[in-house]
This record gives C-alpha cells, structure tokens and sequence, in this order.
C-alpha cells in the first residue's frame, strides 16, 4: 500500500514536470514526462489528455487520438480530451470524425467560442472538400454501345479534331435568278 502510495506520488510529479515542459514549449520533454508518469499510474485520464495536447502541438495526430480516446474511456465526457481528439481528426482531414466531437462539446457548453469556431471551419472544410470531388458518371452494363463510348473519355482526343473545309463554286454552273 506504502508502495503503490509512493509510485501515485512520482506519476504526479511526473505529470507535473510535463505540465512545466508544455509551459516552455518543450512539446517532446512533455511528452517524455508524461510517458513516465502513465507508466506509474496507468488510470489517470489527464495524464493521457495532456499527452495528447502535446502529440497535437507536434503534429503527431495519430497519437493524439489515441491518447484522448483513452482518457474518455477513463473519464467519459471528458470535455478537453474530445476537444484535443476533434483537433487531431480535423488536422487529418477526418471532417465528420472532428464535428461529432465538437458537438458533443457544444451540447455541454453551447457557449465555449472556441469549440464554435473549430465546428464552423471544420464543417467549410467538409464542405469544400465534398465540392471539389469530381462528378463520376456511371453507365451500366446494359446499356448501349453508343451511350457507353458517349460517356467514356476519347482515348485520342486528336481523332475528332474539327478541320475547316474551303468550298469553291463553279462560277460556269451558275442558274440565273429568276425575278
């Protein structure tokens, strides 16, 4: 019991050095200390949120999903994990990922600005990449061998190049209007 008191102590100190080092901005020392500290006291859910701030600061989103994911399972509903896990699958592109734990967020506190502005930009992203993905137009198995070359691409597109023709008109062929 001494024992298991004491590794609680030195996984707080740890997680205490790390929140020093993400003061700094020493993102990967953070990460370090905060490793440390999970290691000695596995079923802290803040420990594993703060390392997933610090694997957001260095870009290492994967990791930071992973990390947040954890502290929810430790602690659900846990507000800045789903924040720090919306920013890491927005950061990848994972736009529908990001807005459901925005709103989450937002059905708690529908006030917190920052949240709203994470949800609104994410959403434009969404947006915009559902804008530019290209229309595909698919023609089935069944249908006409005219339709089906209509809506394939010409492999040569030099092949149906449109040639301007010159028509000359035998002036001895002439009919004379008749008024």
């Amino acid at each position: 019991m001494v024992e298991e008191l004491e590794k609680k102590k030195i996984a707080e100190n740890e997680r205490l050095k790390g929140n020093e080092c993400v003061k700094s901005k020493d993102y990967r020392e953070a990460v370090v200390a905060y490793t440390r500290s999970i290691e000695l006291n596995e079923g802290e859910p803040f420990t594993y949120a703060n390392r997933a701030m610090a694997h957001l600061k260095l870009k290492d989103y994967k990791s930071c999903i992973e990390d947040a994911s954890t502290a929810l399972k430790f602690k659900p509903g846990y507000l800045k994990a789903y924040h720090r896990r919306g920013l890491a699958y927005k950061a990848l592109n994972k736009h529908e990922q990001a807005i459901k734990d925005f709103q989450f967020i937002l059905e708690e506190e529908p006030e917190n600005r920052g949240v709203n502005k994470d949800l609104k930009e994410t959403r434009k992203a969404l947006n915009d990449s559902l804008s530019k993905e290209p229309m595909i137009q698919e023609v089935p198995d069944e249908a006409p061998k005219e339709t089906a070359k209509l809506a394939q691409p010409d492999a040569n597109p030099e092949k149906k190049k449109f040639v301007r023709v010159a028509i000359e008109e035998d002036s001895s062929d002439e009919e004379t209007p008749l008024i």
